[in-house]
């Protein structure tokens, strides 16, 4: 691609069916992957209203018997301290639950393969603020409908930026070799989309 002098590559995505978007409450997120490499992605949300709003807790039906090779990684809360409004709030706790892809089969508690999880977050349509790292969540046994099965939580995790109503904050999930496909928690005042801008690189490829 050309753009101002500069060259440099750049990958086209075509014909995505967004029509999703029309039903009242509907969101649609997506960023970019790299096969075989880190990458701190940024994510664009499309909706008319991107906020997320009014999450029930995942129940399981069952526990996973072996390691699977894919999870479903879902964020279902995220607590300001004390019940704070999103224009006051300065940290949050966050948690998350995983199940086998495509099933609602929970980690069992007290597993040896309880898997390291973590959050990662950005602002707008910046890039992961963790720099691909993320935050290391801490896992907790819950009790419940006669299984013992673990969830992960994310304490004291600052979120001053979305006091600013033009913010937005995207919250997602990566676990330690294991392909995860997270939900997106967007944290904002505001829930209108923001439209993308150009982000050009500062100097062509060679």
């Amino acid at each position: 691609m050309r753009e101002r002098d500069l060259i440099f590559p750049a990958w086209d995505f075509v014909g995505i069916d967004i029509t999703a978007i029309r039903q009242a409450g509907e969101t649609m997120h997506f960023f970019a992957t790299v096969d075989g490499v880190e990458v701190a992605h940024n994510v664009v949300s499309l909706g008319q209203d991107v906020r997320t709003l009014n999450v029930e807790e995942p129940e399981p039906v069952g526990l996973l018997a072996e390691p699977p090779a894919q999870v479903d990684a879902i964020i279902y809360i995220l607590w300001p301290h004390g019940g704070a409004s999103v224009l006051q709030a300065e940290q949050a706790n966050l948690t998350a639950i995983l199940f086998g892809a495509g099933t609602r089969l929970a980690f069992p508690a007290g597993a040896s393969w309880t898997p390291t999880v973590r959050l990662h977050w950005s602002i707008n349509h910046g890039t992961d603020l963790t720099g691909g790292e993320g935050v290391i969540g801490t896992p907790r046994e819950v009790h419940r409908n006669g299984m013992r099965y673990v969830v992960w939580d994310f304490n004291n995790i600052d979120v001053r930026a979305a006091r600013n109503p033009n913010n937005r904050m995207y919250f997602w999930l990566s676990v330690d070799g294991v392909e995860a496909r997270s939900s997106i928690w967007v944290h904002s005042a505001d829930g209108r989309p923001i439209l993308q801008t150009a982000d050009l690189p500062a100097s062509s490829c060679r």
